[in-house]
């Protein structure tokens, strides 16, 4: 059995119908992460031979304003699922982020070193040391995740516009958008095919900024075109990376396969 977490997400509802019929996939309900205590030994019961982590408080600003918060469920969660997976001898996915980095340097590969500016980055990044510590362990960081159902940065402009209110989109900060089909189908690779287990890069192949990705997504859609607009014109209690884009050559070095860019993602 694998244990999904984060299924009703926007990446999660592109992967659970290509895990098969044997998946656990927990509604809040059912494994509460901001419960930590009862986390691991609701795992334990369950007894999955695979945890796909992808669940996550990714309200960057929310964290940033509940610190506490975002330390248990990006955390203290994660340690829990860790835990249970070293216990049980499982395979462990947990799925962190290029916001780890502070986008300073750009072109991110898995040996830089990670500077976060905001708890939220924070948080990921202790969830990753988390996940490492798993014999059958890997740590994967995606970026700027798209796609259909669920909730995610281009959704949210759309809906803006189809209520024919004026969107902004931000034109100083870039990364490597990810659809997430193209996202689920890789990560079967690491299920089905045992990758090297540690920390892993895996986005897609193209950078972008949120005006270069909306403005075309809304071309597409016959909504007009957004206002670009600077970083510091939109102020918000967490600081963002200016240039957080990810290398995933070490991916397509081992697999022959790469995650095809955002445009063909659109």
């Amino acid at each position: 059995m694998i244990l999904l977490t984060g299924a009703s997400g926007c990446l999660g509802r592109a992967l659970r119908p290509l895990l098969g019929s044997d998946v656990w996939a927990p509604t809040r309900a059912e494994l509460d992460l901001e419960r930590v205590r009862e986390v691991e030994p609701r795992v334990l019961e369950k007894a999955p031979e695979a945890i796909v982590h992808l669940a996550a408080w990714t309200d960057v600003d929310g964290c940033e304003r509940e610190p506490e918060k975002a330390r248990r469920v990006n955390w203290l969660a994660t340690k829990a699922l860790a835990s249970a997976a070293v216990k049980l001898n499982a395979l462990f996915i947990y799925i962190s982020t290029d916001y780890v980095f502070d986008g300073v340097k750009g072109a991110y590969r898995e040996h830089d070193e990670p500077s976060p500016l905001q708890v939220y980055g924070l948080t990921k990044l202790w969830g990753e040391r988390e996940a490492l510590r798993v014999p059958r362990g890997y740590a994967i960081r995606v970026s700027w995740v798209f796609g259909p159902g669920g909730k995610s940065f281009l959704s949210r402009f759309v809906e803006v516009a189809k209520e024919g209110k004026p969107v902004r989109a931000i034109v100083d900060q870039s990364s490597a958008p990810t659809y997430a089909p193209f996202l689920a189908r890789e990560l079967l690779v690491f299920l089905e095919e045992g990758l090297p287990y540690g920390l892993w890069h895996l986005a897609g192949s193209e950078e972008a900024s949120y005006y270069q990705v909306v403005r075309e997504g809304m071309r597409m859609l016959g909504l007009g075109e957004p206002e670009p607009v600077l970083s510091a014109q939109v102020p918000r209690p967490a600081k963002r990376p200016r240039r957080s884009f990810l290398i995933s050559e070490a991916y397509r070095d081992f697999t022959g396969r790469e995650v095809p860019g955002w445009r063909e993602g659109l």
